[in-house]
């Protein structure tokens, strides 16, 4: 859901700065002020925003950033998640976790 809003915020800053070169210019200058201006948000000054032209020898890939803090989960810990891990008994209303 929130790539859905960034393509769409992309899709409307770029359509802008392809139709208005004052809009383009100022988005190069002040990305902050030219997407408040456009979305009507202002975005925290520690988020940077680093606005490029590509020329028609360079195209520019942006890739997301690592997600550094994700791993698998283990046998054991997909089975406890599934409730593979965990039995009630309902003659004592006890679990054995």
């Amino acid at each position: 859901m929130a790539a859905d809003f960034r393509s769409d915020m992309e899709a409307r800053v770029v359509e802008r700065a392809m139709k208005d070169e004052s809009f383009r210019s100022q988005l190069i200058a002040d990305p902050h002020g030219a997407l408040q201006q456009v979305l009507g948000v202002s975005l925290p000054g520690t988020v940077r925003i680093e606005v490029v032209e590509e020329t028609p020898g360079t195209m520019y890939l942006v890739l997301p950033p690592a997600d550094t803090g994700s791993r698998e989960l283990s046998e054991e810990e997909v089975g406890a998640v599934a409730g593979g891990g965990i039995t009630w008994s309902s003659s004592s209303n006890q679990c054995s976790c």
